[in-house]
């Protein structure tokens, strides 16, 4: 029913779309599916904490379901990066609608990077990858997982009052003291 809210949400959408090839052309280094793959899904985990803090959880799942096949279907076909991106989603949804404080931003990151390590390693198993890869892999997972962490802690900053919407983290705000 509100337009604002409709433009906030395609305007995430697009932005998490377009951020797997923009961070990959804007690196200037050629990078490997799996890189790119870890673009895609710190998008999607970012995309759906957004979407869960700024508009509603039910529709932030939705939608990470949808960017997480579009990840696979980008990246060739792969399956994993559907998976991940689909499960790191969802614990990112999970630990945002629990967000109370700065503090709690840690604890999500160190949930989504702890899925997304438990997975790289069981999924890297499963298709045969070797321990180099799978360590290179941690890396990048664990990197992706904090960069979506503080892209969706920034936007949410950013896109909060713009379009009207009272988060937990600005109501703290304006039930300090100072205030």
């Amino acid at each position: 029913n509100d337009t604002h809210l409709l433009i906030l949400l395609a305007s995430i959408v697009l932005l998490s779309v377009l951020g797997l090839k923009v961070f990959g052309q804007m690196l200037g280094v050629p990078l490997s599916v799996s890189q790119i793959g870890f673009f895609g899904l710190m998008m999607v985990v970012a995309a759906g904490m957004i979407i869960a803090e700024l508009l509603d959880t039910n529709l932030a799942i939705l939608v990470t379901g949808l960017l997480s096949v579009q990840t696979g279907l980008l990246l060739n076909h792969e399956l994993r990066f559907s998976i991940m991106s689909l499960l790191c989603g969802l614990t990112g949804i999970y630990s945002v609608s629990h967000i109370r404080d700065r503090g709690h931003l840690l604890r999500a990151n160190v949930a989504v990077g702890a899925v997304n390590v438990l997975l790289i390693w069981i999924l890297g198993t499963l298709l045969g990858d070797t321990s180099k890869e799978m360590y290179n892999a941690t890396i990048w997972g664990l990197l992706s997982a904090t960069f979506a962490v503080g892209m969706f802690w920034f936007a949410v900053i950013t896109l909060e009052r713009p379009f009207d919407i009272l988060t937990r983290a600005w109501l703290l705000e304006l039930s300090s003291s100072e205030h």
